[in-house]
């Protein structure tokens, strides 16, 4: 980016990693930055607690290398001494047995979990992919919009067999947003193939995921506990309205301001937000999930970095992931650290119940895919997230390139957050991205 905004004020509002990455670009591009947090920390669902010894991330679990744009952004703000690396190995549960594999086609074609028959209607699909060839960009997933004709499930059905379904199309849909086959575009099916297709590694950092947030935060002037109540654009600029607990009200001016919050909090915090937009921001629904991270007295026997199950044996699980494999010192000297994530419809029936049910249904789950645990377990941690990923049903991205076209008649406010493309960590970061572009370019046309 250049440096074009020149001291001009602009604020953002929320700092997790959309928030975060769009202010670190803006201040790059000469912005002059504040960064206002509702939370006691920055990060949101890309954020670290430490219990008992136990580094646990909170929410956003895996960092693939096929994320060139974070690994990007990681090099832009000078990071890469930070990132920790390591090979990928997945794993996918049948009958009870763990099937281990590399992502890429050369290792679906040994492994023992899917008969030939199934083998080469897989390979079809990823062949079928390819040949979509760039539409599928994580910063603009509205680019393949006109592929969205159909639930990832009648995809299925018609592609592929019973045996893929249960086996890879419903584990990856869990694993990509916590909802089944059934509840999403057939584009998601799409995406979460060409990643477990595609050769790639993982990374991280060593003191946890929250440490990018926290790095790029630091970068601006940051403000927690700070709770936005409106924006306001005044035809020159913007205002914003934000306080604290024990603290009077503030008013802060600036030339842009870019709202990076859940969608419904948006159209709550900026009352001028077209008809429009506030219509495809309604229509956003989000799955629910429990994150809950399990330390063990044990390293348990499991290779693989994460591991997915099937509704078929494992109702309500969407997949473990072993984060001691992480990076060293993810758990004490000795110890395991596994933290399962729940599907949607698992998770809100259990968001309002104790901790101690809901620890020993996870327990429980984890002890029949690890036996060696069950008399290890040293704490459980929970997360309830109610609003955890974006997930869009059948037509939910061609709304997607209708919305990425309204948001354009934005005078002085821009949006950010993994709704603007597609869930996930990286897909957030890019909308934040994209948000500074739009400010930058709104910038130049005005002063042009």
């Amino acid at each position: 980016m250049t440096t074009a905004l020149n001291g001009e004020r602009v604020i953002v509002v929320g700092a997790g990693i959309a928030g975060t990455a769009c202010a670190f670009r803006l201040q790059q591009a000469g912005a002059d930055v504040l960064l206002l947090e509702r939370g006691p920390r920055v990060g949101g669902r890309m954020s670290t607690v430490v219990k008992n010894g136990y580094r646990i991330d909170r929410g956003a679990i895996l960092l693939l290398s096929t994320y060139t744009e974070m690994l990007q952004l990681i090099a832009d703000a000078d990071l890469n001494d930070h990132v920790v690396a390591k090979e990928q190995l997945v794993g996918i549960v049948r009958e009870g047995v763990p099937h281990r594999f590399h992502p890429g086609l050369a290792d679906l074609q040994h492994t023992k979990l899917f008969a030939p028959q199934t083998k080469q209607l897989l390979a079809s699909m990823v062949g079928e992919i390819i040949q979509m060839g760039d539409k599928f960009q994580w910063s603009n997933l509205a680019l393949a919009a006109d592929l969205d004709v159909e639930s990832a499930l009648d995809y299925a059905a018609r592609r592929l067999n019973q045996e893929a379904i249960d086996f890879f199309g419903e584990p990856m849909a869990g694993w990509g947003a916590f909802a089944p086959l059934k509840d999403q575009s057939v584009l998601n099916l799409f995406v979460s193939a060409k990643g477990c297709f595609t050769e790639s590694g993982l990374f991280t950092f060593a003191d946890g995921l929250s440490f990018l947030p926290e790095a790029l935060a630091k970068t601006v002037t940051t403000e927690v506990d700070a709770t936005v109540t409106q924006v306001e654009d005044t035809g020159f600029g913007v205002r914003v309205t934000w306080d604290r607990p024990g603290e009077c009200e503030r008013q802060e001016d600036a030339s842009y301001c870019v709202i990076s919050t859940l969608a419904d909090s948006a159209t709550d915090l900026y009352p001028q937000m077209p008809d429009a937009i506030c219509e495809d921001l309604g229509r956003v629904r989000y799955t629910s999930t429990i994150a809950a991270s399990i330390g063990t007295t044990v390293i348990p026997e499991e290779t693989a970095d994460y591991i997915a199950t099937s509704p078929t044996e494992y109702p309500g699980l969407s997949f473990y992931a072993m984060d001691h494999l992480k990076a060293p010192g993810r758990a004490p000297d000795g110890h395991g650290l596994i933290t399962t994530y729940w599907m949607d419809d698992w998770a809100k029936e259990r968001l309002d119940s104790d901790d101690k049910t809901i620890s020993e249904d996870v327990v429980r789950y984890a002890s029949r895919l690890m036996p060696e645990i069950a008399d290890h377990i040293d704490m459980v941690h929970l997360t309830r997230w109610p609003q955890a990923l974006p997930v869009r049903g059948p037509g939910g991205y061609k709304d997607l390139a209708r919305f990425s076209k309204n948001t354009d008649t934005l005078h002085r406010v821009a949006l950010a957050g993994d709704y603007c493309t597609a869930a996930g960590t990286n897909n957030a970061l890019c909308s934040g991205e994209n948000a500074a572009r739009r400010i930058l370019d709104k910038h130049t046309s005005l002063t042009t």
